[in-house]
């Protein structure tokens, strides 16, 4: 179910965010790859200033499982 209204935006995705987490929360797994891509950096630098004994790549990804889990759950 990938947006075809390919309006000029830069990354191909015309949508906002709230639009996308509410094509989330039907089961869309492009529009939450598409949030995960836009906001996977910065999660990945707030997960390493606050903890330097974990990995910040397995905190972010742990906590977009269970995002992902709780918007399909609604």
């Amino acid at each position: 179910m990938r947006e075809t209204d390919r309006s000029g935006a830069a990354d191909g995705w015309s949508l906002d965010d709230r639009e996308l987490l509410a094509r989330c929360r039907v089961g869309d797994d492009d529009a939450f790859a598409e949030l995960c891509r836009r906001y996977l950096p910065v999660a990945i630098r707030i997960a390493a200033a606050a903890s330097h004994t974990v990995d910040p790549e397995d905190v972010v990804a742990d906590a977009l499982v269970r995002i992902w889990r709780a918007l399909r759950a609604g």
